[in-house]
């Protein structure tokens, strides 16, 4: 029940703050809870990031209020936060498919979005499977990032981090010290931003950063896809189980991957270590 709570503090947040810049460090603080676990409760249960959700609210507004005609279009352009009426005009063109100028006239091509509210429900999709396994205290030789806030919103942060590591030649140093060619992506969220820490077990002196992970009862994923969805899809059914696991929150999340990471293929395969209480 404690990502429904989350789900719904946050909708409420928006709605009053429909007109104001998100902030999600501002929003998280005020909710009392790390900005990473609340953009990706919310996420994954809304099928939208906080920032989508107040885009498409916003737009459903305006239209609304074109539809009665009784505002200059550069004024609601304003009110909803745009500097000019063409900036408007092209983001209500995406999102709704015609013209501004249209709105009155063409009324069922508007996409109302109407807030969002928050119940239980059911489905006959079962979860992903899982195991309960201790994960090995570890130690990491690699490098670490610290992602700010706001980057969270971006649904590929972590396949793209991978995709820059490889293309700087990082992988290329990790595999000359290791013959495992397992890749360890350890995901840490804390108050001040995102740690991201890719290497591989290395137990010599190095120069490379050190991550060092303790023992710890942990429920473990088993997931095969694209890179670009394999977090998103294993993180939707781990915040929708919401009856049968209890993990804990702001830890240390690892993924293992292959080294050889192939970044265009669909049957890429993951090993997800969650702790849990």
């Amino acid at each position: 029940m404690e990502a429904l709570q989350l789900v719904q503090q946050t909708i409420v947040y928006l709605e009053d703050h429909l007109l104001d810049h998100i902030d999600l460090t501002e929003m998280a603080d005020y909710i009392g809870e790390t900005a990473y676990h609340l953009n990706q409760t919310f996420t994954m249960i809304c099928g939208m990031n906080p920032e989508e959700y107040v885009h498409r609210r916003r737009l459903s507004e305006a239209a609304q209020e074109l539809m009665t005609g009784d505002r200059r279009l550069i004024d609601v352009a304003e009110y909803y936060g745009y500097n000019d009426a063409h900036s408007f005009s092209d983001d209500f063109s995406d999102y709704h498919g015609i013209s501004p100028m249209l709105a009155r006239t063409t009324k069922e091509s508007l996409k109302v979005f109407n807030r969002l509210y928050v119940r239980l429900g059911v489905t006959e999709q079962p979860p992903l499977s899982f195991s309960i396994q201790d994960f090995h205290e570890v130690r990491l030789a690699g490098y670490r990032t610290m992602v700010d806030h706001q980057e969270l919103f971006n649904h590929f942060l972590i396949p793209d981090l991978l995709y820059e590591a490889k293309e700087s030649g990082h992988f290329d140093v990790l595999r000359s010290l290791t013959a495992a060619q397992q890749l360890h992506v350890v995901v840490h969220p804390t108050k001040d931003g995102t740690e991201i820490f890719y290497g591989v077990p290395y137990d010599a002196h190095t120069t490379l950063d050190i991550e060092y992970m303790k023992e710890t009862k942990s429920a473990v994923f088993q997931q095969q896809g694209h890179i670009d969805f394999l977090y998103n899809k294993l993180w939707q059914s781990i915040e929708q189980q919401l009856m049968t696991l209890e993990y804990k929150k702001n830890d240390y999340y690892v993924s293992l991957l292959p080294l050889q990471l192939d970044f265009d293929s669909d049957y890429t395969r993951m090993t997800f270590v969650l702790p849990i209480k």
